[in-house]
């Protein structure tokens, strides 16, 4: 049987890094054999065993995660851009929204599609399961209800055989999802347990999700579902998130509401998008960790 490692998993309590960091520990652990150990990052240096590889998501994470690294002469791994020099981690997996354009290529640098996220493709329910997620107001997006309502409308409309499924988010306007059609199972967003999400999108068939939202616009991804985006209204100029979202239309990974007709036609036969196996495998490969003799195989995102 191969070594062991020890990874320590700094986390902030929030659960946007946890996911995305846990994401990537899930990827990691059906490559090689570890134990992951949860570090909050505002208590003191743990007395445990020691890490081979420390992870960290979220730039509250950053300097605990250097200074940890040197002491115990780990690998470290950064989540998203981080606060501090690229060139003083070991391995840094970044959005490609969030590099600029015609950035350098270094080695310890792995562009994502998105952020992380631990949603894997399940079973698909019969008669098909579809979700639509709604997000709101952010710095690039406004809201606007009554258009956002008739899309959604629309979407159920359309594909009537489909048991639909909805939720909101902290960032959604009181009463939006009591006022949608009595058609759609409503779960508010502080409802529902933890793993609700993830558990449904992998049965999804279909997942129609607001174009603010991208953290679900990568995980419905993931997911295997057909994704579409739900109009929002853009504030000014194109921001990241927008940039981002706009590569993922260009390259068809996602259609949206009003481009496709009938809506039901939404992306079919897509590759599924597997960015934590994909940066999990370079990972191993770049660290030249030992690997599993029974590793589980994966299809890599093309």
């Amino acid at each position: 049987m191969t070594k062991r490692l020890v990874i320590w998993r700094l986390i902030d309590g929030k659960p946007g890094h946890e996911n995305q960091s846990g994401g990537l520990v899930n990827a990691l652990a059906r490559l090689i054999n570890l134990e992951c150990i949860d570090v909050p990052v505002n208590r003191p240096r743990p007395k445990c065993s020691r890490p081979d590889i420390i992870i960290a998501a979220g730039h509250q994470t950053h300097w605990k995660l250097l200074r940890w690294s040197i002491l115990h002469r780990a690998k470290s791994v950064v989540l998203m851009k981080p606060s501090l020099p690229m060139g003083l981690f070991d391995l840094c997996l970044v959005p490609e929204h969030d590099l600029k354009e015609g950035f350098s290529q270094r080695k310890n640098l792995i562009p994502t599609k998105g952020v992380l996220n631990s949603v894997r493709p399940g079973k698909k329910t019969q008669p098909p399961t579809g979700l639509i997620l709604i997000g709101g107001v952010s710095k690039e997006y406004d809201w606007d209800g009554e258009t956002l309502k008739k899309a959604i409308e629309t979407v159920v409309r359309e594909n009537p055989s489909i048991n639909w499924l909805v939720t909101d988010s902290r960032r959604t306007q009181g009463g939006f999802l009591l006022s949608l059609d009595g058609r759609i199972t409503k779960y508010p967003h502080k409802k529902t347990a933890h793993g609700w999400l993830p558990e449904k999108l992998a049965s999804a068939s279909k997942c129609w999700v607001t174009e603010d939202s991208v953290s679900m616009i990568y995980e419905a991804l993931s997911s295997g579902a057909q994704v579409g985006l739900l109009p929002m209204s853009r504030k000014g100029k194109p921001g990241r998130v927008a940039r981002g979202i706009e590569q993922l239309v260009e390259s068809g990974w996602v259609s949206r509401f009003g481009q496709v007709k009938p809506v039901s036609s939404i992306q079919e036969d897509k590759a599924v998008l597997r960015e934590a196996d994909r940066c999990a495998e370079l990972l191993v490969k770049q660290f030249e960790l030992p690997e599993k003799s029974d590793k589980h195989d994966y299809q890599p995102s093309p």
